[in-house]
């Protein structure tokens, strides 16, 4: 996956210089416009499809999350010169944003129904399988939803993912909005997690 990274990072170059002849030029622009505008340039560059990716060693994880890094740099204006050592994770947390691994995990629950409505029993089978295959897209997936329902109180009625993953299907499938209901929370609630441990 490395040379694709490093692909997506150089497209993210171009977007970043884009945004920096024009809107990050103006001091007067707010920091919540900036990061947002770095945001969506992040999710066209480096974020498409990350969904189906495996899982990414940690090279290829260092490198995808500090590429996102490098251009939030850019919109909150924090970087590590002079006297300033602002971290990756301050960053992050100045940008509103999430760590790389989180953002691909929140992908791949977003990616789930679509998948389902491909083939659900096709989709159950593959998961199954691969629920001890370290690495594996099923593997990660259980691992996604345990932390969706760890992340979430209203879901802690909801049978752990490995006991009965049909339950799950079944609620991405015919409860949508709530399903995009519970990721969109515990991605506020796993920012909030990230900007108190970081003592902001």
């Amino acid at each position: 996956m490395l040379p694709d990274i490093r692909s997506r990072s150089r497209t993210a170059a171009n977007e970043l210089r884009i945004l920096r002849r024009g809107l990050l030029k103006f001091a007067e622009v707010p920091l919540a416009v900036r990061c947002g505008a770095a945001r969506l340039a992040i999710a066209s560059a480096y974020e498409f499809n990350c969904a189906i990716w495996p899982r990414l060693n940690q090279t290829e994880s260092n490198a995808f999350h500090s590429a996102r890094v490098y251009t939030l740099r850019a919109a909150t204006g924090l970087y590590s010169r002079g006297g300033d050592n602002y971290t990756q994770s301050d960053v992050v947390t100045a940008a509103d944003a999430l760590h790389g691994d989180v953002v691909r995990r929140i992908a791949r629950l977003r990616y789930l129904p679509r998948m389902i409505r491909i083939g659900a029993a096709v989709l159950l089978a593959i998961v199954a399988s691969e629920s001890d295959t370290s690495g594996s897209w099923g593997e990660m997936l259980y691992g996604d939803l345990e932390w969706l329902k760890r992340t979430l109180k209203q879901l802690s009625t909801f049978p752990w993912p490995r006991d009965d993953l049909a339950a799950w299907v079944k609620s991405s499938i015919e409860r949508p909005k709530a399903w995009k209901s519970w990721i969109k929370k515990a991605a506020i609630q796993q920012a909030a997690a990230e900007k108190r441990s970081s003592g902001s």
